[in-house]
């Protein structure tokens, strides 16, 4: 019971109602319902170039050519919206409709 109030915040007077519950008719039932949604916000396009620098020195007879490189990336990064919603019920086996709502987010 300890894991219910410290991790999903369950406070003492909700735990004495399971435990009445359990008491009276035996068997409680946990039921989880969660949903989740994913909204695109916007996309962004960035270049980013590399630190480093390639040099490439080419020689033709007495003459010399030094041509530096560097490599430029282009970054799309998309943003979105994430959220998750949940609701933790006990209900006993004889009334799956009429439950007790443990915690909500």
């Amino acid at each position: 019971m300890n894991a219910f109030q410290a991790t999903l915040g369950m406070n003492r007077d909700i735990l004495e109602e399971l435990r009445a519950l359990a008491a009276k008719d035996k068997a409680v039932t946990l039921r989880i319902t969660t949903e989740e949604t994913c909204n695109f916000l916007h996309s962004s396009t960035r270049e980013e170039t590399s630190p480093q620098v390639l040099e490439v020195e080419e020689k033709r007879g007495s003459k010399s050519k030094t041509t530096s490189h560097k490599v430029v990336s282009t970054i799309t990064e998309q943003f979105y919206s994430v959220t998750v919603t949940y609701s933790l019920e006990a209900f006993t086996y004889t009334h799956p409709n009429d439950s007790l709502i443990l915690t909500t987010r």
